[in-house]
């Protein structure tokens, strides 16, 4: 599941970044931070301190004055939110590298200006596609007095320009305005009915009161294939002309799904556009196609272009058969059954154009489902912004690393984690289950499905927590690093300088430095992962083996427990 593309403009001291930072916290992903500011000077450097320290310790930052675009390829992968900041930061310092000097001639700016928008235009691109959620904060332009100097003439027009390529792209667009956000367009939910201001058709979204209203509940997959199937049923056994179709949904709720149908000699074809609600949900929007033709006997299912195909056991599907889960597949079954005359038979073919590109900003490939979106639902309901969703949708990684073998599993928040354990340490990337978040829960989803043995894996910023019994490691609602870290160190025997240090410790790499230097040392760090372990393994009642390592950014780990060396030494000799 992947969110959208978001845009936070704002003037200077509007609260733009913190704006974006709280979005980015929101949904409880993996955090990669991109940082285009380059530092000149003491005053500068204060701004990038202030900004670094008051951002959760477990994000990753990732420098990128000049090549944002590659970073943002690189890091914008599936379950992680990608916020950079700025857009205007880094077109000044693209504009530094083509021009020097205060008054350059116009025709060299004019050509600096087509380079730089060809450079900006790539990188809202890439931000359509990769699998992340993007959070673009950027500077309003013209809000001040007009630059009296040339080339701060030209960094505004070039501002503007590229501001506008990113709000015409982007899925939500808000204005800081005064610390208060304000929504001018939003895509993925219902929208105001406001004449468009930028004479491009777009519907401008003005809801100063959008952070307190209640969140719309959209539809699946799964309803809206059984309302196309329905309507191109009856268009092709009725000759009905069908303009909407009324389903009941597994819970008992009866909706009415808008169609479009058209119809051949002995074929119908009925489209339902995606309504996800107030969810960001990479299949908003999408035209899912049913193609009823009559066949001898009985209901055939296809999936067609844009559906994937399951290719590894494990899932609730077979491998070969289209990814149409059992719900959506009764849901159809049923939505068809009072159509189809007695005795007849009819197949049913479901595609989604463009649903293959769409597909990889999903976990589909780290599942093994090829080729294209899944049809997807147990209520045929979507709820707006629903961790409960987003959780469900990572235990099938578990499934499918039971189903290829994995005798033991590793647990890991994010990709930075994923990526250490498979590239450096060489860890089978089968047995890699990203979790965000949501550590207890995946932990006891692996002992309800049989999993012997786990390696917590991640960051210190996390895992700590862990050891102190918190399972949601989100730091919106759980940061009690400082606190575990001091109460561990007190109980190893650590004087009162060292404790009062550590509760002021921003980040677990500050930490390694105090207990260091009042030489507590590596043991420090390998008791505490332990204690995670004990945590973990008493929530899921010792229904599992539970081994930790504590990692630092650069990959280093600098705490594990016995469990954790055993199992990583298994994995080295390939036991």
């Amino acid at each position: 599941m992947s969110g959208p593309l978001v845009m936070v403009t704002g003037g200077a001291r509007s609260g733009k970044s913190r704006l974006a930072e709280k979005l980015a916290a929101a949904g409880g992903r993996q955090v990669v931070y991109l940082a285009t500011a380059r530092v000149g000077d003491a005053e500068m450097a204060a701004r990038v301190a202030g900004h670094r320290q008051r951002r959760p310790a477990d994000w990753q930052t990732v420098e990128a004055p000049l090549a944002v675009a590659a970073a943002l390829a690189r890091e914008g992968q599936a379950g992680v939110t990608v916020l950079l900041d700025s857009l205007g930061m880094w077109l000044s310092n693209l504009l530094g590298q083509e021009i020097s000097g205060d008054a350059p001639d116009w025709e060299r700016c004019r050509a600096a200006i087509e380079v730089i928008m060809t450079r900006a235009r790539e990188l809202v691109a890439i931000a359509r596609q990769v699998p992340a959620r993007v959070i673009i904060v950027t500077e309003e332009a013209g809000l001040g007095l007009i630059p009296s100097y040339p080339l701060g003439r030209v960094f505004r027009d070039l501002l503007g320009l590229a501001n506008q390529e990113l709000a015409r792209q982007a899925d939500q667009v808000y204005l800081a305005v005064a610390g208060l956000p304000v929504i001018l367009k939003d895509t993925s939910g219902d929208k105001a009915a406001v004449p468009s201001a930028s004479g491009t058709g777009q519907t401008i979204v003005w809801r100063p009161d959008a952070p307190g209203r209640e969140l719309r509940r959209g539809y699946t997959t799964g309803t809206c294939a059984a309302a196309a199937a329905r309507a191109a049923a009856l268009t092709l056994w009725q000759g009905r002309e069908v303009r909407e179709v009324t389903l009941t949904l597994p819970r008992g709720e009866v909706v009415t799904l808008p169609v479009k149908v058209q119809r051949g000699l002995d074929w119908a074809e009925a489209v339902v556009i995606k309504d996800a609600g107030d969810d960001p949900d990479v299949t908003n929007g999408v035209s899912i196609h049913v193609r009823a033709c009559r066949r001898g006997e009985g209901l055939r299912l296809l999936g067609g272009t844009g559906i994937g195909r399951v290719t590894r056991p494990g899932l609730a599907v077979p491998p070969g058969e289209a990814a149409i889960n059992p719900v959506p597949r009764q849901m159809i079954t049923a939505a068809v059954a009072d159509v189809t005359p007695p005795g007849a038979g009819m197949e049913l073919e479901i595609s989604i154009p463009g649903g293959e590109e769409l597909a990889r900003r999903t976990l589909n490939p780290r599942l093994g489902i090829a080729g294209g979106l899944s049809i997807l639902g147990t209520t045929g309901i979507v709820e707006p912004m629903s961790e409960e969703a987003y959780r469900t949708s990572l235990v099938p990684q578990i499934d499918v690393a039971l189903a290829s073998g994995q005798q033991g599993l590793v647990l890991t928040p994010g990709r930075l984690g994923q990526r250490q354990a498979e590239e450096r340490y060489h860890l089978p990337a089968g047995a890699v289950v990203l979790t965000s978040n949501f550590i207890g829960y995946m932990l006891e989803a692996c002992a309800a499905r049989g999993v012997k043995k786990v390696l917590l894996w991640g960051h210190g910023g996390k895992m700590i927590k862990v050891a102190g019994g918190i399972f949601y490691t989100h730091s919106r609602l759980a940061d009690a690093r400082q606190e575990i870290l001091a109460a561990w160190a007190a109980a190893q025997g650590a004087p009162q300088g060292a404790i009062r240090l550590l509760l002021e410790a921003n980040t677990v790499e500050a930490a390694q430095g105090i207990i260091r230097d009042y030489g507590l040392g590596r043991e420090f760090w390998d008791s505490l992962a332990a204690r995670a372990s004990q945590r973990a393994m008493a929530l899921v009642h010792g229904n599992l083996t539970v081994g930790t390592a504590l990692l630092n950014l650069q990959g280093d780990i600098i705490g594990w427990d016995g469990t954790a060396r055993q199992m990583l030494e298994g994995w080295a000799h390939g036991s």
